[in-house]
């Protein structure tokens, strides 16, 4: 089965739209004909790492406030009771690169009645745009907070995986330490000297129109006035100055291949990961390097799964993954194995490296990847907000500068060749790279 990617294009110019304000509010939207229904986010590209020293944490802490006391809704009790009576889930996320508020259902549903629509939207951008920052309420919030994060610092402290992360951290991404933050809340001595006037001025320079990006899905169709009428209450939000979009520092390709070990305990077994540098995800060549990936550890059909346990039975869990960030790209190559069996796992996925650089390995194996993937793609088509999320993703890689919507994504992978899982793995998979060794 074939996917028609010009039919999917006039599923987006008829059923999806994208409006830019004058004040420099993004919204793309998608009708959701006869459904009755709505979903909806709207975020702020604007996230803790605009934050100066001294202040952190208080993006966060503007994203509580949000659901306190705001100039429409001045009783915290009457705002939630609002939000009730529409159906509205209340919550909001904050994030390196900005701050989230979801238009969605309460009681766990991800949808909310299209009739209720308008009045959650008025809700929700009051609660941004004109939060009241009582000080009763940020001294009630400021042990709120504090209680989150003692809870963090006792999940860190108990959990093994999380210092792991660290270290792996460190080892590919030394140039952003920010990324592996796990204090987005701020400290305890941080939100404590955090004040309404401080507030104040981190929401007026950031919480503006020009940072602003809409995601609407509703049955518009039912209520042709709908669209307009939210993109009325987004006008009222103040232009302000736009920020530029937060992309971490790109790693210096690794010098020499070496190993770091890393004990955390075990006996009898050990695992390692091998990590090499990658163009960043969203680059053109990515898809590429996923095909790579997942010919090289994907699943039971990969080289991996077959040398390691299936023929040679030294290791239960292989895999191969591509990650990183908008800056720096990794693909990692992973295996467990008794100590004894180590260099012999080492040896064997050389090989399996080899494969695909000499192109050796079965071309068969590149069409299954494609025929599974085909079905989850071809899913994701029938769930409503797929054309919002394209519109979305087409407007923020303008903003970036980077980016690669859903739908091109999908014909880089239907359309990569062997030669081209050979060209990738000749050229990313012979660079110096960093083994990582945990005993």
């Amino acid at each position: 089965m074939s996917i028609d990617f010009e039919d999917l294009e006039t599923q987006v110019e008829e059923r999806g739209k994208v409006i830019k304000l004058d004040n420099g509010v993004v919204i793309t939207a998608e009708d959701w004909p006869g459904s009755g229904l709505a979903i909806g986010t709207i975020n702020v590209l604007a996230g803790s790492t605009v934050e100066k020293e001294g202040d952190e944490g208080i993006m966060h802490f503007i994203e509580h406030m949000s659901w306190r006391a705001s100039q429409n809704y001045p009783n915290d009790d009457e705002k939630l009771s609002a939000a009730a009576s529409l159906g509205l889930g209340v919550n909001a996320n904050t994030t390196l690169e900005g701050v989230n508020f979801p238009i969605n259902g309460a009681n766990e549903s991800n949808y909310m009645l299209a009739s209720n629509f308008l009045e959650a939207s008025r809700l929700i951008i009051d609660s941004i745009h004109q939060p009241l920052f009582l000080d009763e309420s940020i001294e009630l919030e400021k042990g709120i907070i504090g209680t989150e994060i003692l809870r963090e610092e006792n999940k860190r402290a108990h959990d093994p995986s999380m210092e792991r992360q660290r270290v792996i951290h460190q080892c590919i991404f030394p140039n952003s330490p920010e990324l592996m933050s796990t204090e987005l809340a701020g400290s305890q001595e941080s939100i404590q000297g955090i004040t309404a006037q401080r507030l104040k001025e981190y929401h007026k320079k950031y919480f503006r129109g020009s940072n602003i990006i809409a995601g609407l899905v509703a049955d518009f169709s039912s209520n042709p006035k709908l669209l307009d009428q939210i993109c009325d209450l987004f006008s009222k939000i103040p232009k302000g100055v736009e920020t530029p979009f937060y992309l971490p520092k790109v790693e210096t390709p690794f010098e020499d291949s070496t190993y770091v070990d890393i004990n955390v305990g075990g006996e009898g077994h050990m695992e390692a990961i091998t990590y090499f540098y990658t163009p960043p995800i969203y680059h053109p060549e990515f898809e590429k390097i996923k095909g790579v990936a997942h010919l090289l550890g994907g699943n039971c059909n990969s080289l991996l799964y077959r040398n390691l346990r299936l023929k040679n039975g030294i290791s239960y869990e292989v895999n191969a993954l591509t990650g990183g960030t908008r800056s720096t790209g990794t693909l990692s190559v992973f295996f467990n194995t008794p100590p004894d069996n180590f260099d012999q796992a080492m040896g064997l996925t050389s090989e399996c490296i080899n494969a695909l650089r000499e192109g050796t390995f079965n071309e068969e194996m590149l069409e299954a990847y494609k025929t599974g993937y085909l079905p989850q793609f071809m899913v994701r088509l029938k769930d409503p907000g797929w054309i919002q999320v394209e519109l979305q993703q087409r407007e923020l890689g303008k903003r970036m500068g980077i980016g690669t919507p859903q739908v091109e994504t999908v014909k880089q992978l239907l359309s990569l060749t062997k030669e081209d899982i050979v060209g990738a793995a000749n050229t990313y998979l012979t660079r110096d790279h960093r083994i990582l060794k945990f005993l």
